[in-house]
């Protein structure tokens, strides 16, 4: 019993230490997923910022692109401002200069005169157009530069944005293979743990039945010992038994032949009893002392009582009362008598009678009827009654 305690002890402890380590294995598992929601929200939430840090940089860029090439151009407005104002500075020092060689040379031709003016305006278109072309130039690269600039950003920006779609993927990729290979060797070790217990299990079922095995030959081998020494027990039992039973019949029939003859010896006892008993019966019937017919009583008077007496047989003695009163005595007799008699055939004849005698008489001094005593004394019955 102790043996099989200690196995079903072991075998409960291998089974709460595999559930336990079974809950363990679910519980790390759950963490890990949990974990890896947890790092994949991180991801998708860095990589939004690093988004938003990417666009914000090109956003930057692109602002101070465009406010250089904006400086760039109002520094050459500028400039061509200047070299607008400059030449019409020099236009007015031409036609100053002009006019002074004018008045200074009559002897220049009025041909000479007109080509250097001719001239001199042609040199002023010619300045006038290339600072226009240059300024047109100038918009046009510098609006070139600023597509090019917001075009370059936008690719920079697709770029990043994919960069970071595949950086995402990459990280996500990489966790659920992570997450996968971790669940498999969970898994791996769940069911290297389920084989450990499905083996210990065998284990001790293989220990439980050899031990139940052995334990039952040996109950059994107990069993049948007990039933050899409760056979032989049953037939020492069964010969003690015999030997009484002889020994109690031998004693019965012994007290039954001594008892058949004390019965005997009591029934003649008492068939000779009932026949004195009847003859005596008979006898006082016909004697006078016994059958009553009438009280007869004897008065002595002593100076502080009185004695009456009178003849009456010995059974019926307890059976006479006296009573008093002043001067008035009474004396009172009650019998009862009762006679059975059997037949030898079997017969009962039972008779029954009962009688009363009243005797009253008076006396000369009153007497005291609480002060009486009786006396019964060679068949008379006497009574001592005290005077008053």
């Amino acid at each position: 019993m102790k043996i099989d305690d200690a196995n079903t002890n072991t075998l409960k402890g291998l089974t709460n230490n595999q559930r336990n380590l079974v809950a363990a294995k679910e519980r790390e598992i759950d963490e890990v997923k949990e974990h890896y929601e947890l790092k994949k929200l991180d991801e998708r939430v860095n990589g939004q910022n690093e988004l938003y840090e990417v666009k914000d940089a090109h956003k930057r860029e692109i602002l101070e692109a465009v406010d250089q090439k904006s400086s760039r151009l109002t520094s050459m407005q500028q400039s061509l401002k200047d070299d607008l104002t400059r030449l019409e500075k020099e236009k007015a020092i031409l036609a100053e200069q002009a006019k002074l060689d004018r008045d200074a040379s009559l002897i220049t031709s009025s041909v000479d005169q007109d080509e250097l003016i001719q001239e001199g305006l042609e040199r002023s278109r010619e300045i006038g157009q290339r600072a226009n072309r240059e300024v047109a130039k100038l918009i046009k690269d510098s609006q070139w530069e600023v597509a090019k600039a917001s075009e370059d950003a936008k690719r920079n920006l697709d770029s990043a944005i994919k960069q970071n779609d595949n950086k995402l993927a990459d990280r996500t990729r990489e966790k659920k293979i992570q997450f996968t290979t971790t669940e498999i060797e969970h898994k791996n070790k769940l069911e290297q743990l389920k084989s450990e217990y499905d083996k210990n299990s065998r284990q001790v079922n293989r220990l439980n039945f050899v031990e139940k095995s052995n334990k039952e030959q040996s109950h059994l081998k107990d069993l049948r010992s007990l039933e050899e020494q409760h056979n032989y027990l049953l037939k020492e039992k069964r010969n003690q038994f015999q030997q009484k039973f002889a020994h109690l019949e031998s004693e019965h029939n012994e007290i039954m032949n001594r008892t058949e003859a004390k019965f005997k010896e009591q029934l003649v006892s008492l068939s000779n009893d009932y026949a004195s008993k009847r003859a005596a019966a008979e006898k006082r019937s016909d004697d006078p002392f016994y059958n009553l017919h009438r009280l007869s009583h004897r008065v002595e008077e002593l100076p502080d009582s009185y004695i009456i007496s009178m003849e009456i047989p010995e059974h019926e003695a307890d059976d006479v009362l006296i009573s008093g009163r002043n001067r008035d005595i009474k004396l009172t007799l009650s019998r009862r008598f009762s006679e059975r008699l059997e037949s030898e055939e079997g017969s009962v004849d039972v008779n029954k009678r009962s009688e009363s005698f009243t005797k009253e008489f008076q006396v000369a001094d009153i007497v005291n009827p609480k002060s009486v005593t009786r006396k019964y004394e060679n068949g008379v019955l006497s009574f001592k009654i005290s005077k008053a």
